[in-house]
């Protein structure tokens, strides 16, 4: 929980040492997967392409642990959440007529969709540390839910990205890729939350494919599917960013 706390102060430095940098592009927030190295990660190739088709666009990493220990997963999800609250929140309010794109793989996704659905008591971090074997010691309390960022604040997201995410709802109209439309991720959002997620309606796309048993539960788990996300459907996910930037 320290890092957690550290890494906020420190984020909070940096934007006000330095200020906003508002781009005449799309600015894309991403939160990586479980274990990737600080970076674009799995989705370097369609930020590159999108900085090549839309002039002027960046890319922000969201830096959070992004581990399943030291911190544990739940604390990281927690961390990457609020620190992508405050850089969408920052962002918005510092270039208001600024287009803005949340991409997030794995771990990432869960990230992402904390940030504009917000999260429900059953996945919170504290609810969930103390039932896992081996967690460390909660030495200061955590939200037992996580409010989803306010509308006004949102309004300037034309899209928002998931690949595998462990939260996929079944049957929701973002929905894409091979998995069974019956089977939810691992740790699927209650229904309560997703009458949040639904007002991002066409701007969303979350893709998973069989074999897939982090976001597919239920199916015959293969290593494949899972990292095969931007070779599978990342001209498909340009093609969005694209229609989604100009239509807004």
């Amino acid at each position: 929980m320290r890092f957690f706390v550290e890494r906020l102060a420190l984020v909070a430095g940096i934007a006000s040492a330095q200020g906003i940098q508002c781009t005449d592009g799309l600015k894309m927030f991403l939160a990586r997967g479980t274990t990737e190295p600080l970076g674009t990660g799995l989705m370097t190739t369609i930020t590159r392409q999108i900085e090549q088709l839309i002039p002027g666009s960046t890319t922000d990493d969201i830096p959070y642990p992004a581990t399943l220990f030291e911190p544990t997963y739940f604390v990281s999800v927690l961390n990457g959440s609020t620190l992508l609250q405050e850089a969408v929140s920052e962002y918005a309010a510092a270039c208001p007529d600024g287009k803005m794109a949340l991409m997030g793989y794995s771990q990432g996704a869960q990230v992402v969709g904390n940030a504009i659905c917000g999260a429900g008591y059953a996945w919170s971090a504290g609810t969930i540390l103390p039932l896992i074997p081996g967690a460390p010691p909660i030495t200061e309390p955590l939200p037992l839910t996580f409010p989803p960022l306010p509308t006004n604040v949102t309004e300037n997201v034309v899209a928002v990205i998931f690949f595998g995410d462990p939260t996929r709802q079944p049957g929701a109209s973002w929905n894409r890729g091979s998995a069974s439309p019956k089977n939810r991720g691992g740790f699927n959002r209650d229904d309560s939350i997703i009458q949040y997620c639904e007002r991002y309606g066409p701007r969303m796309r979350s893709y998973c494919d069989d074999g897939d048993s982090v976001c597919d539960d239920g199916t015959v788990s293969r290593p494949e599917p899972h990292i095969s996300y931007v070779q599978n459907y990342g001209d498909e996910v340009v093609e969005h960013l694209v229609a989604q930037y100009n239509s807004h």
